[in-house]
């Protein structure tokens, strides 16, 4: 499979599924694209047009160690733009954190270095949300 040779080497993880099918994949949107978005190392390899598949460049590097935390911190970046359709969006990320075993830490160091400011004000929004409440 074409796919395949996008998201992993034989020795490690080079790219991640992201856009709007990577959003359907964890839950927080129902629709589904005709066209898959990979976030790849590979992201100048061309693509045969029978092939529905749209290749990006990953903000970093992707390797075994962040990429789902770079497919996490893309699904809240294109959260704004999709048609979230899941009742509780944040409530889905946190579970995906949790279940995951992602670390609060690295996801909150990895948005402030590779991604805008507002997706770092965000991550940390939903991250946090309910834990300092005051009264």
């Amino acid at each position: 499979m074409f796919c395949g040779r996008l998201l992993r080497t034989e020795n490690d993880i080079i790219g991640y599924e992201t856009g709007l099918s990577a959003l359907n994949r964890l839950g927080l949107v129902s629709q589904m694209p005709g066209r898959i978005t990979i976030a790849t190392n590979l992201y100048n390899r061309k693509i045969p047009l029978d092939i529905e598949i749209e290749v990006t460049r990953p903000p970093v590097t992707v390797t075994s160690a962040n990429y789902r935390y770079l497919q996490l911190l893309d699904a809240i970046c294109e959260m704004e733009h999709a048609p979230v359709d899941a009742l509780h969006p944040a409530d889905v990320l946190k579970h995906i954190v949790q279940s995951l075993n992602l670390s609060t830490d690295t996801l909150i160091l990895m948005a402030r270095k590779y991604y805008p400011p507002k997706i770092l004000m965000r991550t940390i929004d939903i991250l946090l949300e309910g834990k300092y409440e005051t009264a």
